[in-house]
């Protein structure tokens, strides 16, 4: 299934598809996981190429743990090209157009090449509904102690979404270790 039968774009011409990958630092999944606000600028950022030089954003994170699958971060109106005091970055709001999917529609889409903002109109039909969530993504369920395997950054994030499930399970083998019982009376 396209994009298009839950988000009703009638210009795709005055859009930019926005190709959030690795910038040398920090997973854009992780961000949105970790903090909204974080994952906004990340929506405003602008390089020397002016990359969204369009009406609107439509912002894709990729979903690093499945190789060409993307999560929908939601649709930006760019206000403003940069800004006074800052020319590296654009004034984007959030729009409601797809609002109810952002963080849950997973779409699937090969990126042509190293880009990180294409032309709607060119790809909007290569953009297929993977999977829609049932609530919004905020990482992978806890894995089990031999499954543990991640870098600081993502588990940040796990941390400040608050996961209940990770939090369990890692306040756990702190306990188990001592030889303690875990009671939430301890904590």
């Amino acid at each position: 299934m396209n994009i298009r039968k839950l988000i009703d774009i009638d210009y795709p011409d005055r859009f930019k598809v926005h190709l959030a990958c690795w910038n040398q630092e920090s997973q854009p999944l992780d961000v949105f996981i970790r903090d909204r606000d974080e994952w906004h600028l990340w929506n405003s950022w602008r390089s020397n190429k002016d990359g969204f030089n369009r009406q609107y954003i439509l912002s894709l994170i990729d979903f690093y743990p499945k190789p060409g699958t993307w999560l929908f971060g939601g649709i930006y109106e760019v206000l403003a090209r940069g800004c006074e005091n800052n020319s590296h970055s654009y004034d984007v709001k959030l729009v409601n157009l797809g609002e109810e999917l952002i963080g849950r529609m997973k779409i699937e889409f090969v990126r042509p090449g190293r880009v990180k903002a294409v032309k709607l109109e060119r790809y909007i039909d290569q953009l297929k509904i993977a999977e829609l969530l049932p609530q919004v993504y905020h990482g992978e369920p806890f894995p089990g102690y031999e499954g543990i395997n991640h870098d600081f950054s993502y588990l940040e994030g796990i941390f400040q979404a608050g996961r209940p499930d990770w939090r369990a399970g890692l306040l756990n083998i702190n306990w188990y270790r001592h030889g303690l019982r875990y009671s939430e009376k301890t904590c």
